[in-house]
């Protein structure tokens, strides 16, 4: 093929992964414009004093004040009480800690207390967001620090990551690594990471490693010392949002070439265990972190360097193509142009442009493409397509496809487009004038004239200059007979009275629509034709799924019959009324018109068997997933059936997982064909109203649907937080209506005394207040709370008056009419604020407590 005639693919600066180095959990402060950042004498003085209480604490007294000396800090006499810090206080790295009340210490203990050394740790954080502050623990050692690590007080462990947090925002050399990622460092990691601590301890542990993963030495050490393992298991099996968002935090920068040198292993490491698993359901979340989490994991996992495409494969097989384009058509724009970024990538796949044709690509990008004013999304939609259309047997799906209006526009004297998307644009219309009746599609729009129109522009770069005469070349080259008569005969067919008959029996056959035709009914009949190919390929993949897995387990020789049953649910029932209705989608399509109606078809859908039959399989579907992941860890050889059948021709690399999925995803992709449809239907269209109320319905259905889902989930949750509580009442806690709500550790401030973690477990009638037993997954109960007398109270941040951040207060009245409260923290402003809406909605007037 000569080079007037390539076809051009890109993928452009998009396609590549970007470093996503975070400095949790706060940004520097201070400092600027190359100044060094001095600490006030005051504010020396203060470093040293709570230096000195750190090593007193951990029992290197001895060496403290030669120490501290070294380093030219002046070290005043010892104090006590500490005069608390100005300002207000919190439990937030932007904000500053503000310590606790001292009581006065007695008996002359040599070792200071658990409070003084607490409320040292809360100064030494506040004054290491400065980098002069940072740089002095560098020189006096992390001995009292590493030290704490293993204390009995999980605060005083949390507190000490935290600082830790700050100090590696510092890290710059390998000897900085390797100072601060000591042994007992690494192994106190890995202890946190694989058993079970209090949440809150985790999270700083892993800001810690967020900071430290900015320096690639650190990200090596971490690696070498199979911390990303620990890392992994932990991200796979984690349920608390905070710890998840952080937890993929690092891992990106673990799996990143520009951050670690062995990213690619740690990709591996990530694919093996599962963690693509994990993704998928942050994507299917209705929060807006999570899937901007799971959106930059598959960005980096689906980046540049080594084994891309093994990679790129495994996306694809993991079902993630129909939720990134639900992103890419409804998300927030952050949200779309980082799913646009991963479906560039994945769209230079070798073998992958169908499958994204299958899961409605030239649909969505067509729909963005109809947004003005352009930006980043319309140029990695037309990157995406431009990539498509390098691939001879994925062009033909081009044709009259009501791409021309959208390229018209772009190349419009009136447009002020930019120079990248002329590029891209120009090289999409080289690609696609290789197709013969897309070239005379082109021609009869008068393209050439736009593109020489284009050329006459001043100041034009010669990339650009380069790719418009491609383009024009391409544009030229000779056509077949047998391609100007197909082409003209469509003209003269979309000419007659109607489009019914023998037109529309031609257009459906040649897979193509007369750009002479409305360009609304060009539009709705090519989403028409998607909703019938989605529906095909989504029965079809339900019958793979049944003939190639659920058949053969059936025989009993590696699960049990009753084990294979509960596993895929009713995919039987599902299958027959997916197949049901894709017959009715086959039956309208006949009559095709420009005046006919869908929102018919899809209301019968909505009021028929639907809602009971996906209900059934969604309600337990997580438990039945956690079920099966159990079977593959116990039992090799089923792990190792299950991947060789993904290899047959047939499934084309999908695994089990990605069919198991499906019926999740297929509801919602109704709901966003059919909004892609309204688009296209004018509000005279006898189907426009009809269309509104019919989506309304299918949104509430499916509302229902995920509603229902989470309330046997919360049911379910009750008898297993049962079997944790080492001391539950009498009666116990499980009963058919309780739902569980919301889980998680506040810390208890407790005046004069050392702050307390504390377990909470709120249902709709109680609230448990319990223990978490150290290491371990038991739960001691403090205190039952019936809601229905609760008060909770929003302690606002003053910052007039020192006081912690995210607090809130418990008040009740227990037995014997004394009034009772616990000054909560919560672990950021988003758990705080649910905390006090999930309490305030179930509680009741007149509740009562029981103490145990």
């Amino acid at each position: 093929m000569s080079s007037s005639t390539s076809a051009s693919r890109s993928g452009g600066s998009t396609s590549t992964s970007q470093p996503y180095a975070e400095v949790q959990p706060g940004a520097e402060q201070g400092g600027g414009g190359g100044q060094r950042d001095e600490l006030s004498a005051e504010e020396r003085r203060r470093f040293a004093l709570n230096y000195r209480l750190l090593m007193q604490y951990s029992q290197q007294e001895p060496e403290a004040e030669r120490l501290v000396d070294d380093v030219g800090l002046e070290l005043p006499p010892m104090q006590a009480p500490l005069p608390p810090l100005p300002g207000g206080g919190g439990r937030f790295v932007q904000q500053p800690m503000v310590p606790m009340p001292l009581q006065p210490q007695g008996g002359g203990e040599d070792r200071i207390s658990e409070l003084e050394c607490e409320n040292a740790l809360r100064i030494l954080i506040n004054l290491c967001i400065r980098e002069a502050a940072r740089e002095f623990v560098f020189k006096l050692g992390f001995g009292p620090i590493i030290q704490c690590l293993t204390d009995k007080s999980e605060v005083i462990v949390m507190m000490s990551y935290w600082l830790l947090s700050h100090v590696a925002m510092s890290v710059k050399t390998r000897e900085q690594s390797e100072a601060i990622l000591q042994q007992p460092v690494l192994d106190s990691l890995v202890e946190i990471l694989s058993k079970a601590v209090i949440a809150d301890v985790v999270e700083k542990a892993v800001w810690f490693m967020t900071n430290l993963c900015q320096s690639k030495d650190s990200c090596d050490i971490l690696t070498q010392s199979n911390v990303c393992d620990f890392l992994l298991d932990r991200f796979t099996t984690c349920t608390v949002s905070n710890l998840l968002l952080v937890v993929a935090a690092v891992l990106r920068n673990m799996m990143n070439p520009d951050c670690c040198t062995y990213y690619a292993a740690n990709k591996s490491i990530f694919c093996k265990k599962h963690g693509i698993k994990q993704v998928m359901q942050l994507l299917e979340s209705k929060e807006e972190a999570k899937i901007m989490a799971a959106l930059n994991l598959l960005c980096i996992l689906g980046g540049g360097g080594d084994l891309t495409d093994l990679f790129r494969k495994i996306i694809i097989a993991s079902g993630a193509l129909p939720p990134l384009f639900s992103i890419a058509a409804n998300g927030t724009p952050e949200q779309k142009e980082r799913a646009l970024h991963i479906l560039i990538g994945l769209s230079m796949l070798e073998g992958a442009q169908q499958k994204l044709l299958n899961a409605g690509c030239l649909g969505i990008m067509l729909d963005l493409l109809g947004n003005e004013p352009y930006d980043t999304v319309t140029l990695f939609s037309v990157i995406i397509l431009q990539n498509l259309s390098c691939f001879p047997d994925i062009r033909t799906e081009f044709q009259f496809s009501g791409l021309l209006r959208h390229l018209k526009k772009i190349f419009s004297p009136l447009c002020t487009t930019k120079e990248t998307l002329l590029l891209h644009s120009s090289s999409l219309i080289s690609n696609l004038a290789l197709n013969e009746l897309i070239r005379l599609e082109l021609l009869h729009a008068r393209m050439v004239q736009h593109l020489k129109q284009l050329q006459t522009t001043p100041q034009l770069s010669a990339t650009l200059r380069d790719a418009l005469e491609l383009a024009l070349n391409n544009l030229t080259l000779a056509v077949s007979t047998a391609s100007v008569a197909e082409f003209k005969g469509l003209q003269t067919n979309s000419q007659t009275s109607g489009v019914s008959g023998g037109a529309l029996a031609q257009l459906h056959r040649t897979n193509s629509k007369s750009l002479f035709l409305d360009q609304d009914f060009i539009v709705r009949t090519r989403i028409m034709k998607e909703v019938m190919s989605t529906e095909n390929t989504y029965v079809n993949s339900l019958e793979t799924c049944l003939k190639h897995y659920r058949k053969p387990l059936l025989d009993g020789s590696m699960m049990a019959f009753s084990d294979v049953e509960f596993v895929f649910g009713n995919m039987e029932e599902i299958t027959k009324l997916g197949r049901a209705f894709l017959a009715t989608l086959n039956a309208t399509f006949e009559n095709w018109a420009p005046e006919s109606t869908v929102s018919d078809i899809f209301s019968r859908l909505w009021q028929g068997p639907l809602e009971q039959v996906y209900n059934q399989y969604l309600v337990n579907y997580d438990k039945r997933m956690e079920f099966f992941l159990s079977c593959f860890e116990v039992k090799p050889a089923l792990k190792e059936w299950a991947h060789r059948v993904s290899q047959e021709k047939e499934l084309n690399t999908y695994d089990v997982w990605s069919f198991l999925i499906l019926p999740i995803q297929r509801v919602p992709r109704y709901i966003l064909l059919l909004q892609s449809l309204l688009k296209a239907t004018p509000p005279t269209h006898p189907d426009h109203a009809a269309l509104k109320n019919t989506i309304a319905t299918g949104t509430k259905l499916l509302d229902s649907l995920n509603e229902a889902k989470r309330a046997s989930e919360s049911k379910m949750r009750v008898p297993e937080i049962q079997k944790n509580l080492v001391n539950p009442p009498p009666e116990g806690i499980a009963n058919p209506t309780r739902m569980f709500i919301k889980e998680g550790a506040i810390l208890e401030t407790r005046g004069g005394r050392s702050s307390k973690y504390r377990y909470l477990f709120l249902f709709d009638d109680m609230l448990l207040v319990t223990i978490q037993q150290r290491l371990s997954k038991k739960y001691k109960i403090l205190v039952i709370l019936d809601l229905r007398k609760l008060t909770v109270i929003d302690q606002p941040n003053d910052p007039n008056i020192p006081t912690m951040q995210n607090r809130f207060d418990l008040n009740w009245t227990n037995e014997r009419d004394q009034q009772c409260v616990i000054s909560a923290l919560a672990t950021s402003p988003e758990d705080k604020s649910a905390w006090l809406e999930q309490i305030r909605k179930y509680s009741k007037p007149h509740n009562t407590s029981t103490r145990l």
